[in-house]
């Protein structure tokens, strides 16, 4: 559990962000910054310096959280995958004393190698997350500042409205039977309350050391199963 703390989640009204936000913020002082229904934040230097705050710890969330992005827009995914979090991490420089950074990732930097655990992805949008971790490691250990990187796998739950389980049910309701892929493509679910739990759970794991963690639920599942 984390308490008394000052608190920023960058992304803070996507899936993962509004979620975290709702379980943080009972017992510590949480501000949110990211893209709402009415108003859309860039995450920039700019906008980040507007924030007026001193904060213990920065949850990043951002990000375009899609592969379909990284095809039809790419400029658009390397900007939320990759500038935004170097504009954050510019922001993070202002601190005197720096806050902890926690950064929210995906499993995409594996690509198909995740059993031999090289990271070689096959999409812009993994290739992207993993120039984005690479500029959190380069930057945390240069400021030595307390840091973790948590790669998660496939998240579902109530409100998420993209991905594979919205997709289908979405189809479903269309009577559109129709989909892509052998069937054979694995994953590995896991609900967004586990989720959020360990995302707060890694704050013990906090380090100057460079810390990375795959999570999932341990049990791989076909698409077609």
């Amino acid at each position: 559990m984390i308490k008394n703390k000052k608190i920023l989640i960058i992304g803070g009204y996507g899936f993962i962000g509004k979620n975290l936000y709702s379980r943080l913020k009972k017992t510590n002082k949480v501000l949110r910054f990211g893209k709402t229904n009415r108003t859309n934040k860039k995450i920039n230097l700019k906008n980040l310096k507007k924030i007026k705050f001193n904060f213990d710890i920065i949850f990043y969330c951002a990000g375009s959280g899609t592969v379909a992005l990284s095809k039809t827009n790419p400029r658009e995914d390397y900007y939320r995958n990759v500038i935004s979090v170097k504009e954050t991490l510019k922001y993070i420089n202002f601190f005197s004393n720096k806050p902890d950074l926690i950064f929210v990732s995906s499993a995409a930097v594996y690509g198909n190698s995740i059993k031999k655990k090289k990271l070689k992805p096959i999409s812009n949008y993994g290739k992207n997350k993993l120039l984005a971790e690479q500029a959190v490691i380069k930057f945390c250990k240069k400021k030595k500042i307390r840091s973790i990187i948590l790669r998660f796998f496939s998240i579902y739950g109530p409100g998420l409205k993209k991905q594979l389980i919205w997709d289908a049910i979405n189809k479903f309701k269309k009577k559109d039977f129709t989909f892509y892929g052998t069937g054979n493509e694995i994953r590995s679910w896991m609900f967004i309350d586990d989720a959020i739990k360990l995302i707060i759970y890694s704050y013990k794991k906090l380090s100057t050391k460079q810390q990375i963690f795959n999570l999932s639920s341990g049990e791989n599942i076909t698409v077609k199963a």
